[in-house]
C-alpha cells in the first residue's frame, strides 16, 4: 500500500517543488504495481496548495493523476486543508467545487472496486474494495473538515459506519488528511 501525503508544493511549484517531481512519483507507482505487489495507491490530501483560488493547481493535478486512472491499479484520494481554504485561509465545504471539478465522480467510472462516494456527486469522501493475501480490504477515504482538517463531520462519520456496517468481513483502512494531532487529540 502506497500513501501519497500532501503534493501541494509539488502541483503549486513552490518551496523547489514541481508537478514533474509528483508526475515521477505517480509513474514510479504504477511502473512498480506488479514488482513491488502494490494493490492500493491513496492520496491523503493537500493535493495542491490553493484549493479554491488557484485552479492551474488542479490542472496539473488532474493531468498527473490521469497516469492512476489510466491504470488497472486501485488507487483513492481525498481532500485535504489545502483544498478547501478560500480567501484569507478560511476553509469551507464549499471551497471544494475546483476539487470536484479536477477530481468528478466519473473519474472511477469502470473502476469495479470503487464502492461509492459521499455527498452524492462528489470525491470528498469515497472507498474502494481490494483484496491481497487471500485478504479482503475496504480503504474509505474520508475528506476533512475546519482550518487544519482536524475534524470529520458527523454525517460523514455516519457514511463511515454504514459502509463498515455494509462489509463486517473486510478488513478496514481509514485515510484521511491530518487527523490526530501531537497532542493525542
Amino acid at each position: 500500500i502506497v500513501a501519497i501525503p500532501d503534493t501541494q508544493f509539488y502541483t503549486s511549484s513552490y518551496n523547489g517543488g514541481s508537478p514533474a517531481i509528483f508526475q515521477k512519483q505517480v509513474d514510479w507507482i504504477v511502473a512498480n504495481q506488479g514488482p513491488l505487489n502494490i494493490v492500493l495507491a491513496s492520496h491523503l490530501g493537500d493535493i495542491v496548495d490553493h484549493g479554491a483560488w488557484n485552479p492551474i493547481e488542479y490542472t496539473h493535478a488532474s493531468n498527473i493523476w490521469k497516469t492512476m486512472v489510466d491504470s488497472t491499479l486501485t488507487w483513492d484520494l481525498l481532500p485535504g486543508n489545502h483544498e478547501g481554504y478560500g480567501t484569507g485561509w478560511v476553509y469551507n465545504y464549499s471551497n471544494l467545487q475546483n476539487y470536484n471539478r479536477a477530481f468528478p465522480v466519473s473519474i472511477f467510472q469502470g473502476k469495479s472496486w470503487f464502492g461509492g462516494s459521499f455527498p452524492a456527486g462528489t470525491t470528498n469522501n469515497s472507498y474502494v474494495l481490494f483484496s491481497s493475501g487471500g485478504l479482503d480490504f475496504l480503504n474509505i477515504s474520508i475528506g476533512c473538515l475546519g482550518f487544519n482538517g482536524t475534524a470529520i463531520d458527523s454525517q460523514s462519520m455516519a457514511w463511515v459506519n454504514s459502509i463498515l456496517d455494509k462489509y463486517p468481513n473486510r478488513k478496514a483502512i481509514l485515510s484521511t488528511h491530518n487527523y490526530l494531532r501531537e497532542g493525542g487529540y
